[in-house]
């Protein structure tokens, strides 16, 4: 039976159907927007939840472990105060659609990486580092399902899936389903280049590869940059790079 959150709206009156303008792209998503609904009651869209704050700023995890949920580590940088949220700030939401939920835990500990609210305030480039590992009070995992992580390096031309909850469609967890990766850094398994559509709101969430018949995490997205022809590249951090420390919160 799923949980109801409360929230506050507001209804503004808008212009005429003649007058509303053609809406706005978010950045990372091109001429086309190839995303559509999932259903968060199957796997791996269940294992797949959202990570909200006391300030209703949002991001997407991924259940890896009973109770650890890997993400981007900016994710847990205030703007506001420039300073990283308090754990007691955060919630873990799964299966959140349209204000409801299956299941909602709090979080006891974070991992990243020392320097990140230093890096974050430099804003210095921190894609191969940008991880955060969040242990759960409750082990949802348990009982929704967790994700593998792939275990050999993401290759060019790799068919992806993505998904999570982007800041426009905020409400529903969308998915980009026919995607692939367009290039790996040197050295390889630090940063993933790829074409999903992804946009803010989706950082944290997973880049999915097929492996031995069932959808593995190779990455988790973390940017997206704007290239000179209009179209879009979004940026994952391998797990290659946090594997051994998964394993040691296991």
């Amino acid at each position: 039976m799923r949980l109801t959150l409360a929230l506050l709206a507001t209804l503004l009156a808008g212009p005429t159907l003649a007058q509303t303008p053609a809406p706005l792209r978010a950045p990372g998503i091109g001429s086309g927007d190839d995303r559509v609904p999932v259903d968060t009651n199957k796997m791996p869209w269940r294992a797949i939840g959202k990570i909200q704050t006391n300030l209703a700023s949002s991001c997407t995890g991924t259940l890896v472990g009973p109770r650890l949920v890997l993400t981007a580590g900016h994710c847990l940088f205030n703007l506001r105060t420039q300073n990283l949220f308090p754990l007691s700030s955060l919630h873990f939401l799964i299966g959140y659609d349209r204000a409801n939920f299956l299941a909602h835990a709090t979080v006891v500990r974070a991992e990243h990486r020392p320097d990140l609210a230093e890096a974050m305030r430099a804003k210095s480039k921190v894609i191969e580092n940008d991880w955060l590992l969040l242990v759960l009070d409750q082990p949802l995992g348990d009982k929704y399902g967790m994700l593998k992580l792939s275990d050999r390096p993401p290759q060019s031309g790799d068919k992806l899936q993505s998904a999570g909850y982007g800041q426009d469609k905020s409400q529903i967890m969308t998915g980009d389903l026919d995607c692939q990766v367009v290039t790996v850094s040197a050295p390889a398994r630090l940063r993933i280049a790829h074409d999903c559509q992804i946009t803010h709101g989706n950082s944290g969430g997973p880049i999915l590869v097929q492996q031995d018949g069932e959808w593995r995490v190779a990455g988790v997205s973390v940017a997206i940059s704007q290239l000179p022809d209009k179209s879009w590249l979004g940026y994952a951090f391998d797990v290659g790079v946090v594997r051994d420390k998964i394993q040691s919160i296991k």
